[in-house]
């Protein structure tokens, strides 16, 4: 086991997660990004839009900027045209 996530059924607040931990020896080696990763693909298939728990950690406020770095990026530069934070959404 490399870590964990655990994730609220039902959050006031639009959490999509509410810890994610990723063990000191597999650290920065990509578990954590696959674990928020997987966490978005699970809010996906129940419809939901949400965001981490608060407050992150400087590590998860790392992995998180990261994550989302990649992901904006790899959807804007295979769009190659202007998109809307509406469609920038649905796509993500």
């Amino acid at each position: 086991m490399v870590g964990y996530f655990s994730k609220e059924k039902a959050s006031s607040q639009n959490n999509n997660l509410a810890c994610i931990l990723t063990f000191p020896p597999f650290q920065r080696k990509g578990y954590g990004k696959f674990l928020i990763a997987f966490s978005y693909e699970l809010s996906k298939l129940e419809g939901k839009i949400g965001s981490p728990e608060k407050p992150l950690s400087d590590l998860g406020r790392l992995s998180y900027r990261s994550y989302w770095t990649r992901v904006l990026l790899g959807v804007l530069s295979e769009h190659r045209r202007p998109l809307s934070v509406d469609e920038i959404s649905q796509i993500t």
